[in-house]
């Protein structure tokens, strides 16, 4: 008799959003960066079209202990941000990578943190 009831209400609080960590999910993040001008520029791409909307980006150059972070941007309406080189930073031999970070949306998705591949500059 319990199974018969528990289902039907597990159901129902899925239908009314009730359980938002199920309901609305996670969003995989996948973020791509660019070594064409301007020096550093992507986007951020999810299937939930919320987690590429002005997101977060960080850049960062690799060095040993914590890595150095050399400026930030916000994506636009189709996920694109750029970093330009001069107005944030100077331009410097390294291995450089973005990250999106971690973001929760009121609508209970979770934009989960990404970081894009490394590029080396000589």
């Amino acid at each position: 008799m319990k199974k018969a009831v528990v289902l039907p209400l597990c159901v129902s609080l899925l239908a009314l959003g009730a359980v938002p960590a199920i309901a609305g999910g996670a969003s995989e993040v996948e973020i791509k960066i660019r070594n064409s001008a301007p020096a550093f520029h992507g986007n951020v791409q999810s299937s939930e079209s919320a987690c590429e909307k002005q997101r977060a980006v960080f850049l960062y150059r690799v060095r040993s202990g914590l890595d150095k972070l050399l400026g930030d941007d916000q994506t636009n309406g189709q996920g694109r941000w750029e970093i330009l080189e001069g107005e944030q930073f100077t331009l410097k031999s390294g291995i450089y990578y973005a990250q999106a970070p971690r973001l929760g949306l009121e609508s209970g998705v979770e934009c989960r943190r990404d970081n894009s591949r490394k590029i080396s500059v000589d």
